[in-house]
């Protein structure tokens, strides 16, 4: 058949070839550049929110060496400092709020709203005794079981949301990488 052929049929065929392999070729890298945009935006927010949930665990770490510098010395620097540390709890968290799109971290962000809301309740009240004078019963309350288990479930819950946004971060990379 290609015998039959002329020399410029057979060059124009050539071009055609290449045309088409470059069309393809072309094709694909776009696709591919178009999946990894995708791809690299998806695990950019979610780094950002395991990043705020580790925001906010640190913050909550503040949060209770403030106070307890503050029962110890009842300086205002440690009542600034455990003030400042909540702002930053605050901030973490509403910053995190919108990008929390599953029902189940959401169900974990309010329960971390929750257990800070009347952690931060207890703790105030801690604050306010001890601005009264009032250190050793401020004291007492601090270290009261109560005052531990409100501590301890927002620790857990902070816990929980700071699994949740990993394992979510892990599972895009795994996705990536196939």
């Amino acid at each position: 058949m290609l015998n039959k052929m002329s020399v410029g049929t057979k060059v124009a065929a050539g071009f055609a070839m290449l045309l088409l392999i470059l069309a393809i070729s072309s094709g694909v890298s776009y696709y591919s550049v178009s999946q990894m945009a995708s791809i690299s935006a998806t695990a950019e927010r979610t780094s950002k929110n395991a990043f705020l949930a580790a925001q906010m665990e640190d913050a909550l770490d503040r949060r209770i060496s403030g106070i307890r510098g503050y029962l110890l010395t009842g300086k205002d620097k440690e009542l600034a400092s455990y003030q400042k540390a909540k702002q930053d709890f605050s901030d973490s968290a509403e910053e995190l709020r919108p990008q929390v799109k599953s029902d189940e971290g959401k169900q974990l962000l309010a329960k971390v709203d929750q257990a800070s809301q009347e952690y931060a309740a207890a703790t105030d009240h801690v604050a306010e005794l001890r601005t009264a004078n009032h250190t050793q019963e401020a004291t007492d309350l601090y270290f009261s079981p109560a005052v531990a288990q409100l501590r301890s479930a927002l620790h857990d819950a902070i816990a929980e949301q700071t699994s949740h946004e990993e394992k979510k971060h892990a599972g895009r990379r795994r996705s990536c990488r196939r």
